[in-house]
């Protein structure tokens, strides 16, 4: 997700510009940030999809296997729907296998 798309980026994008924009132009940014938050988990929901732990999901991103977007200052990770789908088809190490 390239810092244009994400939402945070968005909405400061529209509020700079927000004087001078017409009511269609702001309909069509608002509908554009939902739209993509839609197409975004959180942790958790991610979790839940992957049959994973928070945990599990929190490490991958670290790990930089998962790819996500922090929102403003807070450490609150959102991520594609898209990329948890590849990490669930990426083969996995069993328990004792060498890295």
């Amino acid at each position: 997700m390239s810092a244009a798309d994400r939402p945070l980026g968005l909405v400061r994008s529209l509020r700079a510009s927000l004087p001078t924009l017409a009511i269609d132009e702001i309909d069509r940014r608002l509908t554009e940030i939902e739209q993509l938050l839609q197409r975004t988990l959180s942790v958790e929901e991610a979790a839940r999809i992957a049959g994973e732990k928070p945990g599990t999901v929190y490490k991958a991103i670290a790990r930089g296997n998962l790819a996500s977007a922090t929102t403003g200052a807070s450490n609150v990770h959102r991520i594609e729907q898209a990329e948890v789908e590849a990490w669930m088809r990426r083969p996995r190490r069993r328990q004792g296998e060498a890295a």
